[in-house]
Formats: C-alpha cells, sequence, structure tokens
C-alpha cells in the first residue's frame, strides 16, 4: 500500500457538464494507507453517459482531491457480491456489509473500505439510465477514434 501523501494526483478535467441525466453520488469510506493507518475519505461516485460501461471515482479528503479512477461499472456491481479484478483495481464484499476497493498504480497501493449496499445502490441507478447491453448506443464512435488519433480533444 501507499502513504496518503504518495496517492495525490493532479484533478482531471470534469466530464459530463450539462448533459442533464448523468448522475454522481458521494460515499463516506475508508482509505487504508502503507501503515494500515486509517483516514476517513469522502468517494465521489460519477456516470455520464458519454461514457457508459464506466463509473468515475474521486477520492477526496475535505476539500481537496486525492485521485481519479475509471473502472468498469461491471467490476463495481460484481464486487458487491464477489471478488473481481486483477488489473489496477480491484473490489470484493467485505465484513459488516462493507466493500473493498482496491486501487494500485504501480507500487502504489490503496484499500478503500465503504458500504456495499450505497454503492450497489448508485450503479444500479447507472443500469436504470442504460441497461446491460445497451451501452454501445450511448457511445459516439466516431468522436471516441478522433479522440484516440488527436484529431479533436477531450473538452
Amino acid at each position: 500500500m501507499v502513504d496518503v501523501c504518495d496517492f495525490i494526483s493532479k484533478p482531471t478535467q470534469w466530464r459530463g457538464a450539462g448533459m442533464g441525466k448523468d448522475i454522481a453520488r458521494m460515499i463516506a469510506a475508508e482509505l487504508f494507507d502503507i501503515s494500515d493507518r486509517c483516514v476517513s475519505v469522502e468517494l465521489l461516485f460519477s456516470y455520464f453517459l458519454d461514457d457508459p460501461l464506466a463509473l468515475h471515482m474521486s477520492i477526496l479528503i475535505g476539500d481537496m482531491l486525492v485521485s481519479e479512477w475509471v473502472f468498469a461499472r461491471d467490476l463495481a456491481m460484481a464486487g458487491t457480491r464477489y471478488r473481481v479484478g486483477d488489473g489496477a483495481v480491484s473490489v470484493w464484499p467485505a465484513v459488516d456489509n462493507s466493500v473493498v476497493i482496491r486501487i494500485q498504480d504501480g507500487m502504489k497501493r490503496a484499500l478503500l473500505r465503504l458500504n456495499a449496499d450505497e454503492l450497489a445502490d448508485f450503479t444500479s441507478e447507472t443500469y436504470e439510465l442504460v441497461g446491460n447491453g445497451e451501452e454501445f448506443r450511448h457511445v459516439d464512435i466516431g468522436r471516441a477514434v478522433a479522440l484516440q488519433c488527436g484529431m479533436v480533444s477531450d473538452q
């Protein structure tokens, strides 16, 4: 794991402003650092219709944005029931109706513990907006290709 001070990253550009149906929810959590020290944090989970397969998670300590992560919403939903994820993000159920999200960037790692029902409720809300299997109806493939080729900026 990593000391929380080593995990600070620069904020990225907010997405989905003014999209109308984009949703977000703040969920209280505990972050465990390299010394197994526990720090109270807020997790801002966001879901954007123009990125329908993903959840965006911002980690906040007070008013400071510590880090941002993007991972599959399927990973979040499945992780409330069983252990999933072999890459930078893993999610699994824990005791006392909580779920653990492990985030890793190279040698830096941290564990986040939050209420499983709150994560499941938010993730379920995303499936109400865009059903499973309907995600690609909300993706602008031409724009995605143009972004990858550097033909347009993501602003």
